[in-house]
């Protein structure tokens, strides 16, 4: 929880959110992040979930984009993005649905890019591939996709297909 609250901090600091997205990440900060604080907070302020559901989908693209600075994802790192997605009721498929792949997109290039650096997926990096997937509830397809820009780039310098993880 601590790692939530240090970069919800950093956010804040370095992102203008509405105030009404500021009072949720304000509950984060003040270790109320539940569904029945989020649902008080929302509705003494007259909003729905939906009305801030893009904000939240931007938050937690945010959050992708600090933690995965380092070019890892740890199993804590993954939970404190589950909560998120749980707090926000972000569900599988909403990142598209509202508009953020192109977001998504980037973040997930810069992350294959690293892995396919070498010309080969070992199996840590397979699983961290599936993390990445899960981080942003794609669908295999929809992952696929992104992920094959970069298995593609690889191919082109020479990497044989069969040391790639993937389908092309």
């Amino acid at each position: 929880m601590e790692k939530i609250k240090e970069v919800v901090k950093e956010l804040l600091a370095s992102r203008n959110y509405s105030s009404c997205m500021t009072r949720t990440l304000d509950l984060i900060l003040n270790d109320k992040m539940n569904s029945l604080e989020l649902s008080s907070c929302l509705s003494d302020n007259n909003y729905s979930i939906d009305d801030i559901k893009e904000e939240a989908l931007s938050l937690i693209i945010d959050y992708s984009k600090v933690i995965l600075e380092d070019g890892i994802i740890t199993k804590d790192e993954m939970r404190n993005i589950s909560m998120l997605k749980l707090f926000y009721r972000i569900k599988e498929g909403e990142f598209f649905e509202f508009g953020k792949k192109e977001d998504v997109t980037d973040v997930l290039l810069q992350q294959l890019r690293k892995l396919y650096a070498d010309d080969t997926i070992d199996r840590g990096e397979a699983i961290m591939k599936t993390e990445l997937q899960e981080l942003f509830g794609l669908c295999y397809d929809d992952f696929l996709e992104i992920n094959n820009i970069a298995a593609k780039e690889a191919l082109e310098r020479g990497a044989d297909v069969s040391k790639l993880d993937t389908i092309i």
